[in-house]
């Protein structure tokens, strides 16, 4: 009766090179989406940043308030301002979540690793870095909240 793994193959052996591979390729996924979520987050700022601009010129130019001199960023209503900042967080958000969804799999994959018959162990994971590397994406929000502080803060 031949077997489904094949002839003179260790089942276990076998079980533990498809973990391995998938291992691998999540924690590729995982690489990609912090990059991709990087790559977004600062593509959207730029955008936030070259849209606020143009609002708040258009604002000095047509007699809405502010001075052409130097406090452009304020003459944008806060309303609009904090309606692009909920829109990084919104995409920080999904990032975020994707990548703690990836990292539990991850996780999920390594554990069934630990009682491996090869006898190789894998490097445990400290309980909170998934979290704080994740937390990379809030950053974006966060910058943007404090440059908008910083020049209420500055500019009175």
């Amino acid at each position: 009766m031949a077997s489904a793994v094949g002839a003179g193959r260790d089942p276990g052996l076998e079980r533990e090179r498809m973990i391995r591979d998938e291992v691998r390729a999540l924690q590729l996924i995982a690489v990609r989406v912090m990059s991709w979520g990087v790559t977004v987050l600062v593509s959207v700022q730029t955008a936030l940043f070259f849209v606020r601009r143009e609002v708040a010129l258009s604002n000095v130019n047509g007699g809405a308030g502010g001075n052409a001199s130097g406090d452009a960023l304020m003459t944008v209503p806060l309303n609009r301002y904090l309606l692009g900042t909920f829109f990084l967080t919104l995409l920080a958000t999904i990032f975020f979540r994707l990548f703690l969804y990836v990292s539990t799999r991850l996780r999920y994959y390594r554990k069934q690793l630990e009682n491996c018959p090869s006898g190789i162990s894998e490097m445990p994971i400290r309980k909170g870095v998934r979290f704080w590397t994740g937390c990379v994406f809030y950053v974006f929000p966060l910058v943007d909240i404090l440059a908008r502080a910083y020049l209420h803060i500055g500019l009175k």
